[in-house]
């Protein structure tokens, strides 16, 4: 069985980030069947889904914030519970940016996808700790990045074996691609 290149099975589309062996939306931009929250600002968390996966916290922020609306059916899931979605493995890491806020841990036939709306490293003693994920791919939101970094800017380290692709959409997300050539340099997972 071959590994699935993480671009195969997650893209972007009009309603956001679609996990397709999952069958769900991550911070989903429009009303979805599924959406997976990554923490509960209202650029991340909208009311109206069918069923919606999130934290605890994120979950009571969204309540307090949209009611009844918040989604027909919600999936409290803490940090670090592996739970099944369709065909993908899903756990939920803390993000550091606000109470409740996650990475979402995406595994599906030996290929590790993270998406983090937004995440926040110094300590912050308002929220658990950003905690570092291995994966073949992180996807991000960037609200403002440098001109260095633009659509498919591709660095090389000096052996020219490992790579880092960063690609930007007009939305300012981010969808980092990192290649590793041996463990001096990150190792794999």
């Amino acid at each position: 069985m071959s590994i699935p290149a993480p671009q195969s099975w997650i893209r972007a589309t009009p309603s956001g980030l679609y996990c397709e062996p999952g069958g769900f939306h991550i911070d989903p931009v429009q009303t979805v069947d599924r959406a997976v929250i990554t923490h509960g600002h209202s650029d991340h968390a909208r009311p109206g889904h069918r069923r919606v996966l999130a934290t605890p916290e994120t979950i009571a922020i969204m309540r307090q914030r949209y009611g009844e609306s918040v989604g027909a059916s919600l999936q409290r899931v803490r940090y670090g519970e592996k739970v099944r979605v369709g065909d993908v493995s899903v756990r939920l890491v803390p993000a550091g940016h606000i109470l409740g806020s996650a990475q979402v841990v995406i595994d599906y036939r030996g290929s590790r996808v993270v998406v983090s709306g937004d995440y926040k490293r110094r300590p912050d003693p308002t929220c658990a700790g950003f905690e570092p994920q291995h994966c073949d791919l992180f996807i991000t939101q960037l609200l403002s990045h440098r001109k260095s970094t633009s659509h498919g800017d591709q660095r090389r380290c000096a052996k020219g074996k490992c790579a880092i692709e960063v690609n930007v959409d007009s939305l300012g997300v981010a969808l980092l691609s990192l290649e590793v050539c041996d463990n001096r340099h990150g190792g794999s997972r």
